[in-house]
């Protein structure tokens, strides 16, 4: 990843300020990000830049906020 590119570089503070990190076994990890559906097309376009195998999952989420 070349953070002069500029859209590697938005992507790479984007993760650091909205993402999550979870190790798995060995060298294995996961990086996972919530945004509201109206942002998806960001997620499209951080996995059209990923190297490597990536999803797009939606889901609903319930809070006490309604």
């Amino acid at each position: 990843m070349d953070l002069t590119v500029p859209e590697y570089a938005y992507m790479f503070g984007f993760l650091q300020a909205d993402g999550h990190m979870h190790q798995g076994i060995g060298q294995k990890g996961r990086l996972t990000v919530e945004l509201n559906i109206k942002d998806i097309d960001l997620l499209y376009r951080f996995k059209y830049l990923t190297p490597f195998n990536s999803s797009v999952t939606e889901r609903t989420r319930s809070t006490n906020f309604a």
